[in-house]
């Protein structure tokens, strides 16, 4: 399990209880597939984190943004989520997307675009939303 997994597998219990553990299984394969293609599993996350909080703080501050922005700019912005976070990679992540950091460029160990992070990610939800009903 990636570094990454572990940290998010402690506050993911935190939250969901037993649930997390269907949440990690998903979360676990994905990433063996990314490792198991050369693919730098940590900075494509934070890159997806910084895109994330990047856009949608920006759609907020534009007054275009969807319910997903402003549930995305609300949990960036929170100060108890920032300290729940503090000292992670996701943390600093979340902190260059505030500060309009260029994701791609930080983040360049990552080989996969923006696009095909928004479609996986997009896929991934659809797929444990189906699951789920």
């Amino acid at each position: 399990m990636s570094k990454f997994l572990f940290v998010l597998n402690r506050r993911l219990v935190f939250f969901l209880g037993e649930e997390s553990q269907h949440w990690l299984e998903y979360l676990n394969v994905i990433d063996q597939l990314l490792t198991e293609n050369d693919i730098d599993t940590t900075s494509c996350m934070q890159r997806m984190v910084c895109w994330a909080v990047r856009n949608s703080a920006q759609n907020v501050v534009m007054g275009r943004s969807s319910s997903s922005d402003k549930i995305i700019d609300g949990l960036a912005t929170n100060k108890w989520v920032q300290q729940l976070i503090e000292g992670t990679t996701v943390h600093s992540a979340l902190q260059n997307g505030l500060s309009r950091t260029d994701c791609s460029r930080e983040y360049h160990q990552c080989r996969i675009s923006e696009t095909s992070i928004q479609m996986l990610t997009r896929k991934f939800t659809e797929n444990i939303s189906a699951l789920r009903n």
